[in-house]
């Protein structure tokens, strides 16, 4: 039995997003439960609820689906978090915690099914979440999942994490940030650069060319070794 609890406080929005998420899963045993804010949903959990995904509205009144999503990262570590908001400005804050997606309430059916067939997927353990990269950013510690990243690039004193849709920046040096990774997909390419091979769309010469437009160099100095990782990278894929 697959149990999904949505948490939002507008009554409307939570009972569109139940209907919906009932409607993705017409084949599979699942109860689908909605909660309208933070204290009811802990309380179905003390009260033997484990949901094992959680879709969580961010703004709940005067808490935080953010906080919410710690709460339930302690309780119920293996509880899959997809979040959901009306405010893209969250797209930073909500790495301080584990999650598997995040989305806008404007986009919501057209990135629902992803999310949840993901969530579904590692919450049964057919697939594993993305390993997370933890990085001092000024003084909150991000749980950034490696999937989301593009690369690193070290300017001078700081290293510079670029994701899909954000940028942060830490003192913590690449080699540190990396080095508690068991498997890294991460290449150095460059004096200054380190790229995630699995975000790599093509390489041509000097360059890498990732998913989403970006390019990142490859230097001189680490071309060869770049070339060998990159190849061995996409035979192990």
């Amino acid at each position: 039995m697959l149990n999904i609890a949505i948490c939002d406080d507008t009554p409307l929005h939570l009972q569109s997003t139940v209907a919906m998420v009932e409607e993705m899963l017409p084949n599979r045993e699942a109860s689908v439960w909605g909660f309208a804010d933070r204290n009811a949903l802990l309380s179905g959990i003390r009260d033997g609820l484990q949901p094992n995904i959680a879709i969580l509205d961010i703004e709940l009144g005067a808490d935080s689906g953010i906080d919410l999503a710690k709460d339930l990262n302690v309780l119920l570590p293996k509880c899959q978090i997809i979040f959901l908001t009306s405010f893209p400005q969250y797209a930073s804050d909500v790495y301080v915690s584990h999650h598997t997606w995040f989305i806008i309430k404007d986009q919501i059916k057209e990135y629902m099914p992803a999310a949840l067939a993901k969530a579904i997927s590692c919450a049964e353990g057919n697939a594993h979440a993305s390993p997370t990269l933890l990085a001092k950013h000024r003084r909150t510690l991000l749980r950034i999942p490696v999937c989301d990243i593009l690369y690193l690039e070290r300017i001078t004193y700081r290293t510079k994490i670029v994701t899909f849709t954000e940028e942060f920046f830490t003192r913590q040096k690449p080699d540190a940030l990396l080095s508690g990774l068991a498997e890294s997909p991460f290449i150095r390419c460059h004096q200054s650069y380190w790229v995630n091979g699995n975000n790599v769309f093509s390489k041509t010469g000097y360059a890498f060319h990732l998913i989403g437009g970006e390019t990142v160099p490859i230097s001189r100095t680490y071309k060869s070794s770049a070339n060998e990782a990159f190849s061995e990278l996409r035979r192990d894929n």
